[in-house]
């Protein structure tokens, strides 16, 4: 009865405040207009950092799609003001309160918990084995959802996507045994979704070590018999082709994935080391192959060049030279970022500077002593362009 209580009084303050800014909405005028003209301010100042060199052409891409998706919300919610009487504004706030506190211990009623003991009570599960992702920010969030995925799994056993949650939140604290015994169920209950099959799969490699057992590998044939082009199943299918022995066979793969893969993908970059170390064993030139799947290799966009060009000639090569000092000077401050090194030997070679390029390179080459990876990547995209 306490509880019920407490929850109400919370509630209706909740709701006080939440009427507030509601109703003062209508009688705020001009608030939208002055939000399109920051936004447009906003817009401007991208492309001035995008030209002046501060941020890359991707950066700037994903600041305008924000930028404008808020002008969007702005321009959508402008509306003439119009002020509300006293008692329209004591109605508002009788209904907000009543809204808030009838749907919120109904909703918990109904969702909620109330048995459950305190989360500040409960110890989360200790891996078997220490890694850095244990203390990530978020790791206790994951616990406590985990208690409350396995409390609702206790009360609806044939809820498909329930277990598909669990088995994704124990994948995360790579408790992987338990996160394949959870997408196991989901399995069970819906064997036509190839989304749990193929999660399925990756829980029972990550559950031996990163091998491809015959039980995952059957799953992750069943999910390429229903889609072709399932990048997870596709992955560990190459995997397990080259687990087998079949390093050509698997190189070919590897290939094919990669050149399907979407840029900014997060495994690319394992994949591309695949190809390099594939190519030494099989004796295979993969350097273009390597080199043609790095970003963009000029520091200089589009819609800068089109900028320079308008400038005169000697004002031209100053701006590019100043543009390839910045990165220089990053790279500099954070060498481990192996396509801004491509980058900035790529840009020495377009303004005839050898000498620069070959230093840009040695440097490269002793920021990435210890990652083959990288290093096999930027001496492939150096060797495309024509230095050794």
């Amino acid at each position: 009865m306490t509880l019920w209580f407490l929850m109400t009084i919370l509630c209706s303050a909740t709701a006080v405040v939440m009427s507030i800014p509601l109703i003062r909405r209508y009688e705020d005028q001009g608030r939208e207009v002055q939000d399109q003209a920051i936004y447009q301010d906003q817009l401007s100042e991208v492309d001035r950092d995008e030209l002046a060199g501060t941020i890359d052409a991707p950066e700037a891409k994903a600041a305008r799609a924000e930028i404008r998706r808020r002008l969007a919300i702005a321009e959508t919610t402008m509306k003439k003001s119009q002020p509300l009487s006293s008692g329209w504004k004591m109605l508002a706030l009788v209904s907000t309160a009543a809204l808030v506190i009838l749907g919120g211990v109904n909703l918990y009623a109904y969702l909620g918990t109330p048995e459950l003991p305190s989360v500040s009570n409960l110890q989360p599960p200790t891996p078997a084995v220490p890694t850095t992702q244990d203390s990530v920010s978020g790791s206790g969030q994951i616990d406590t959802l985990i208690t409350k995925l396995q409390a609702r799994m206790q009360a609806n056993p044939r809820d498909a996507e329930g277990w598909r949650m669990l088995g994704w939140a124990q994948f995360n604290k790579q408790n992987y045994a338990a996160s394949a015994e959870a997408y196991a169920k989901a399995v069970e209950i819906d064997p036509a979704n190839i989304d749990y099959r193929s999660a399925y799969a990756e829980s029972l490699v990550q559950t031996a070590d990163g091998i491809v057992t015959p039980k995952a590998q059957s799953l992750i044939t069943e999910v390429l018999a229903k889609d072709p082009k399932n990048f997870r199943a596709r992955f560990y299918d190459s995997l397990a082709q080259e687990q087998a022995g079949d390093k050509t066979g698997a190189l070919d793969r590897w290939i094919a994935l990669l050149a399907a893969s979407p840029e900014g993908a997060g495994w690319r970059e394992d994949v591309i080391a695949r190809i390099v170390n594939l190519g030494k064993a099989t004796g295979r030139d993969v350097s273009a192959i390597v080199a043609s799947a790095s970003p963009s290799t000029s520091v200089i966009t589009d819609a800068q060049k089109s900028a320079i060009q308008a400038l005169p000639e000697g004002d031209q090569t100053a701006m590019i030279k100043g543009m390839v000092a910045k990165l220089a000077d990053r790279l500099k401050t954070n060498p481990n970022d192996a396509d801004g090194w491509i980058k900035l030997i790529k840009s020495y070679q377009v303004l005839n500077d050898p000498d620069s390029a070959k230093d840009a390179l040695n440097a490269a080459l002793l920021a990435f002593t210890n990652d083959p990876a990288n290093k096999d990547k930027i001496v492939a995209a150096a060797t495309n362009l024509g230095l050794k």
